[in-house]
């Protein structure tokens, strides 16, 4: 990708008018070149195996909590702004037919809201905290009006989705200097 991009640089630079319309690519197990009038550009190939991606996506859990987007964006990000630093932890608590979230600054700013959830499998009594940016991150890229999150233990991934298809999932790894 990144011979390629060099390429369209290199393009732009000599303009429209010195670019020919014939390009010639060439590819070997090691090797990648492209030539278009008298530039020629090599690059070589990342050796290797591309890592399992799959592999890291966790199952859906045993633990599943259905939310209105705008109310989880809503309290996340007030959550949000009682930590002091990017790194800071909101923790979610899930309880009957609701979720306590809090987050806390020692010694300055402390945060807790109850908000409804619109299903629960599994989760009464279940806690997990999670970087809030990352949150609020899935949130806003999802199309959505619900979105669910499935969750195994409070120190594996959990894996966002979307309720509605399975279009856009998303994976966050919980914190484990958990808010008080």
């Amino acid at each position: 990708v990144k011979a390629l991009q060099e390429a369209a640089k290199i393009i732009r630079s000599q303009g429209t008018m010195n670019v020919p319309g014939d390009f010639l690519l060439e590819a070997s197990r090691t090797q990648l070149g492209l030539k278009w009038g008298d530039t020629t550009l090599f690059s070589r190939l990342i050796e290797g195996s591309f890592p399992n991606w799959e592999q890291v996506i966790p199952k859906k859990g045993t633990v599943k909590v259905s939310f209105d987007k705008e109310t989880l964006m809503a309290v996340t990000r007030r959550a949000s702004l009682c930590i002091a630093d990017r790194v800071g932890t909101c923790k979610y608590r899930f309880t009957k037919d609701s979720c306590e979230v809090t987050s806390r600054t020692l010694g300055h700013y402390e945060f807790e809201e109850n908000v409804d959830v619109k299903a629960m499998e599994g989760a009464e009594g279940f806690e997990i905290s999670f970087n809030p940016i990352y949150v609020m991150d899935f949130l806003k890229a999802s199309e959505n009006d619900t979105v669910d999150i499935h969750l195994t233990t409070s120190v594996n991934p959990a894996l966002f989705s979307c309720s509605e298809g399975d279009s856009y999932r998303y994976v966050v790894m919980p914190t484990r200097n958990q808010a008080k």
